[in-house]
């Protein structure tokens, strides 16, 4: 999996603001619904 830590609200805008942030908050529906439609 992965490693998972609270750095607090100063460093999560750091990161939001930095180049290589990959918002990840839809991937697990959209996975989901890939899974739904190519698995029938």
């Amino acid at each position: 999996m992965g490693v998972y830590f609270n750095s607090g609200l100063i460093d999560f805008a750091k990161s939001v603001r930095s180049e290589i942030y990959a918002d990840k908050t839809e991937l697990i529906a959209f996975t989901n619904l890939q899974i739904r439609q190519h698995g029938k």
